[in-house]
């Protein structure tokens, strides 16, 4: 009587090389995740630096249309609707912007830090004026 051994061909990983992998791609997580962040932080206050060229853009074209327009302090809602504008921002917050026929000026505060970008805009000598405390002013 012959008897056969039979052999058991496990082709799996083992417990450790998973844990080996699991670690790798953890250690690349806690790598990416904060580059990342920071990248979607600068993207978002480039947008508002954006609107605010947008806004500059309006603001000549309004002022070319009517010289004699002096304004009070307006919000974002009153500067679509007088510019002519669709913006929205839902990470930045447009403090109350100051126009008159010569000069445009407004404050955004970053939501929920301290992170504020002013600007100025003077149409006489076509001159911006950026500041605040945003890491990556113009």
């Amino acid at each position: 009587m012959q008897t056969s051994i039979k052999t058991c061909n496990n082709s799996g990983f083992t417990s450790l090389e998973l844990i080996i992998v699991i670690i790798m791609i953890g250690i690349l997580a806690a790598i990416a995740i904060p580059a990342m962040h920071k990248v979607i932080e600068r993207t978002r206050g480039e947008r508002t630096i954006a609107n605010i060229e947008l806004t500059k853009d309006a603001y000549r074209a309004y002022i070319i249309r009517y010289p004699n327009f002096s304004g009070n302090p307006l919000d974002l809602a009153e500067i679509n609707n007088l510019f002519h504008l669709e913006l929205t921002d839902p990470w930045f917050n447009y403090n109350p912007v100051t126009v008159s026929n010569t000069s445009l000026s407004l404050t955004t505060t970053r939501t929920g830090s301290g992170e504020v970008i002013t600007y100025s805009y003077y149409l006489s000598d076509d001159n911006s004026t950026w500041g605040g405390n945003w890491p990556w002013l113009p």
